[in-house]
């Protein structure tokens, strides 16, 4: 028993359609940035806190140091000076192709230097704040953070609540 040579074409053109489509998302998901790996991470750290600071009925803070490009968590529990510098010094950098540009508080301003400070409540709830960041070629993307949602949303534009 063998197969025909036109048999064996007809089966070689459909892997060949199927590798061009199954590529490009493959290679997504091989090759994905570093840029939207830490966006990732920061969506669901947000996610985390809130959930976390309602079972562990603790408030948390999420600090995002603009100048050094960094983020860290403490909650009640780091009540000591001591205790929040080793959070600090466990913190999480940025990578180079993504950058840290301010965070805007609903009703309280931008900060646009030194530390920010998003407060997650015991309660249930959150400050209600966007993380402008900017990606490779300086596109800006905007996490927001309602108080009472889950998860913070992502827009690949310059969120603001001043319109």
């Amino acid at each position: 028993m063998g197969f025909t040579l036109v048999e064996l074409i007809m089966v070689m053109a459909v892997i060949a359609i199927m590798l061009f489509v199954a590529t490009p998302r493959f290679s997504d998901f091989l090759f994905s940035d570093a840029a939207d790996s830490a966006i990732q991470y920061l969506l669901v750290n947000i996610s985390q806190l809130k959930a976390g600071a309602v079972r562990n009925q603790r408030d948390a803070v999420l600090h995002l140091d603009l100048g050094k490009q960094r983020s860290w968590v403490t909650d009640e529990t780091t009540a000591s000076e001591e205790d929040a510098q080793k959070a600090m010094e466990n913190s999480t950098s940025l990578p180079e192709n993504l950058r840290l540009l301010d965070v805007e508080f609903f009703g309280a301003g931008t900060v646009s230097q030194g530390v920010a400070e998003i407060h997650f409540y015991k309660k249930g709830y959150s400050d209600r704040a966007v993380i402008h960041l900017a990606g490779s070629g300086e596109k800006p993307i905007s996490l927001i953070i309602e108080p009472f949602l889950a998860s913070a949303t992502m827009e690949e534009a310059y969120y603001s609540f001043k319109k």
